[in-house]
């Protein structure tokens, strides 16, 4: 909301106070007058060094001045002489008797009074917030500047003085357990001038000059109600047990008006925290406000203002059902404002408090209001803050099996892809249910109504990049380019496939791989085969996933790995296993124990199928090898299996597949050729410059080869 023109023009002095142009101008006088009739404002010492204190003064005593009294002054603009003998005037024929200070013009005083009847504020108490609503007015501000405001007492008398009010019940106005202070709009600090020490929310400013306030208006401002929820209960699938406790509880408290009841939702950002939190409200049938919002002129809440209205909420719903959520809940711990409202201190400047453990413990123990607390983190966090929540409930990011069921919900049977594509899509784009609705309904508009995985492909990719930067897309398996046959190992490969085909979850214990063997010989293809085969998701770990440079952090990761395979019944891949499974005998760093630690203990319980794999067997915990069901090794190939890669590259790159008898009999002689080096020569013979022919192709391999065995074990450069 942008300022008023009338507000715009208060916040200027004029040379005399006019209440035609300054609907705050009569209620500023008076309060000048109380403070000099008072003795709390000294003549003539105050008067001076601010014209905007001149200003007041002269405005003061020229609303019916004596003869005597316009003659000083006419006086020159800074003889304070003169202006202090005129206001000694004025208080000598008025015998010093106290005013009651003139309301506001129009709209103020019948806007402040919609405040005072919503919040059930007494008459001195409205005169308070009043009072503290005038303070940053900069003739104000130079009025009260030199008057000396200190102790605990010290905002209460002046205050009392400047209302013509009793001290006591102004100090009730102001006790910490009041409406006003309770309640957000009017905070207390311990130091500074009594403009500083008793702020008034500012938002409130904007609302005293609307046309026509209401109490519906005052509360939208503060509180407004959540938006409608975009997602529905089956997006949230993964969650559904816990969703359920969360309605049982929230619907409970508000039955029985429970205090003290605080749901925490926590986890990255774009999982869809807030949409929960709507979708609760939706499912118990409450209004859900949100304490704070952005205004009409798009400006966000401090976290101070919105800790304001989440106080304000508790006192207007307290006997009323409906719930209140707190976003960015880690925002208060940055910024530590709790500590403006009840007293607290700084080392580090007016802006960096530290935060009162005590008021945010009490708040978390008696809110009248059930409420949602969002954060996207809870690292740092008190402990003392968190075992206070009646319910957590973390929302971690979509898994691929969510994600594939979310693009089967908003893709619909009318226009459904094919399987495959479905599952490309879950896996190589990690996005909220909400992101893939959107992405659905831009390409049906774009479109007309038919679109295919390419257009989807398309509108998706700019939005991951702005989400996730350049992260490396995820490895689609390509069902129609592998062959099992290129595999060659002493074990049993259809025989282990079948087995694995035939288990199904709750068949007991679940089943572990342990795939080594050079790099390239395609140990994690395998894996991907496999899960295609059982049509399962795969779920894919790889070091840069797992590794983590906080203490504790390798350990989360791996088991948010397990769960996250557990929900989505997938299968689960750690590539490049012996980055965290090394030998614990040879250890140095704690870590690397905790981390075998961890991940045995995760795969004695895991019910699903698990493989790993390696190029450095020899260098991983020999206690993980036991737990292995099959330890599979994965060889260079042999000379067949060569010469079948060869053929398939061959016709990859448009050829016939035949095979010259002279390149034939060169590729009998390779010992240590993999799939993977057929994969990386074929990459550069599409490349253009070169023809690919079988000899290319041979020579392309010839150089794969000299390299890797020009640089077999080195270590470093």
């Amino acid at each position: 909301m942008s300022d008023h023109p009338l507000l715009s023009r208060h916040r200027r002095s004029y040379p005399i106070l006019d209440p035609a142009r300054d609907p705050f101008a009569d209620t500023v006088l008076d309060y000048t007058y109380n403070l000099a009739a008072s003795g709390a404002l000294l003549i003539p010492e105050h008067i001076a060094y601010y014209d905007d204190k001149r200003n007041l003064v002269r405005s003061l005593v020229a609303r019916h001045p004596t003869p005597t009294e316009r003659r000083l002054l006419a006086a020159k603009r800074n003889d304070d002489e003169a202006l202090a003998e005129a206001l000694k005037s004025l208080l000598r024929r008025t015998k010093r008797r106290m005013r009651t200070p003139a309301p506001p013009a129009v709209p103020v005083t019948a806007n402040l009074q919609v405040v005072a009847r919503t919040l059930g504020l007494s008459e001195t108490e409205t005169a308070v917030l009043l009072f503290a609503i005038t303070c940053p007015r900069q003739d104000m501000q130079k009025l009260l500047d030199p008057i000396s405001c200190r102790g605990l007492r010290g905002p209460a008398v002046l205050i009392a003085a400047a209302l013509a009010e009793p001290t006591d019940k102004v100090e009730a106005a102001l006790d910490r357990k009041s409406r006003l202070v309770t309640s957000g709009l009017v905070e207390l600090c311990d130091n500074g001038d009594l403009d500083d020490r008793v702020q008034a929310d500012k938002r409130l400013e904007n609302l005293l000059f609307a046309p026509s306030l209401n109490a519906t208006m005052f509360v939208d401002r503060f509180l407004p109600t959540a938006p409608a929820p975009t997602l529905a209960t089956d997006d949230f699938a993964h969650l559904a047990s816990e969703i359920a406790m969360a309605r049982k509880l929230l619907d409970a408290a508000l039955d029985a008006r429970t205090p003290g009841i605080n749901l925490l939702l926590h986890g990255p950002t774009g999982t869809g925290k807030s949409e929960l939190a709507r979708l609760l409200g939706r499912e118990l049938g409450v209004p859900l406000l949100v304490a704070g919002r952005e205004d009409s002129a798009g400006e966000s809440p401090t976290a101070r203002e919105r800790l304001t209205s989440l106080l304000l909420g508790n006192k207007l719903l307290c006997n009323s059902r409906g719930l209140l959520v707190f976003d960015e809940l880690e925002d208060l711990f940055d910024d530590n404002p709790l500590a403006r409202f009840f007293g607290g201190n700084t080392d580090e400047g007016p802006d960096r408090r530290m935060m009162s453990k005590q008021w945010f413990n009490l708040l978390l123990e008696t809110n009248p209001v059930p409420t949602i607390w969002i954060s996207n983190r809870v690292y740092g966090m008190d402990r003392a803050f968190l075992r206070r929540f009646a319910f957590v409930i973390e929302v971690g990011d979509f898994t691929a099996g969510q994600r594939r069921r979310a693009w089967i919900k908003h893709l619909g049977g009318e226009n459904i892809l094919p399987a495959s594509d479905v599952d490309t899509l879950a896996q190589r784009f990690e996005l909220s249910p909400a992101h893939i609705g959107a992405a659905v309904s831009a390409a049906r508009l774009a479109s007309g109504g038919a679109f295919d995985r390419t257009m989807l492909e398309t509108i998706l990719k700019p939005a991951e990049r702005v989400l996730h930067g350049r992260k490396a897309p995820p490895l689609v398996f390509h069902a129609a380019r592998y062959m099992p046959e290129l595999v060659n190992t002493k074990a049993d490969l259809a025989d282990v496939e079948r087995r694995l085909l035939a288990w199904r979850p709750g068949d007991g214990q679940g089943v572990s791989l342990c795939l080594y063997g050079p790099p390239g010989t395609g140990k994690s293809e395998f894996v991907r085969y496999l899960a295609h085969r059982s049509d399962r998701m795969l779920c894919v770990r790889r070091a840069s996933d797992i590794l983590d440079k906080y203490v504790g952090g390798t350990e989360h990761q791996i088991a948010e790995a397990f769960e996250e395979a557990r929900r989505d019944g997938a299968f689960l891949l750690f590539d490049e296993a012996d980055s965290f499974l090394n030998d614990r005998r040879g250890a140095t760093r704690s870590w690397e124990v905790t981390a075998v630690n961890e991940f045995l203990q995760q795969l004695e319980v895991f019910p699903g199928v698990v493989a790993c794999t390696t190029n450095l067997f020899r260098s991983l915990d020999q206690a993980s090898l036991r737990r292995f069901v099959f330890k599979i090794p994965f060889l260079f190939l042999r000379p067949e299996q060569a010469l079948l890669a060869f053929q398939r590259t061959m016709a990859d790159l448009g050829g016939t597949g035949e095979v010259p008898s002279a390149v034939e009999s060169a590729l009998a002689h390779f010992r240590n050729l993999t799939p993977g080096d057929f994969a990386a020569v074929r990459r550069r013979l599409l490349c253009p410059g070169r023809a690919p022919t079988a000899e290319n192709l041979l020579a392309e391999l010839q150089a794969e080869v000299h390299v890797k065995e020009s640089t077999a074990g080195r270590i470093g450069f």
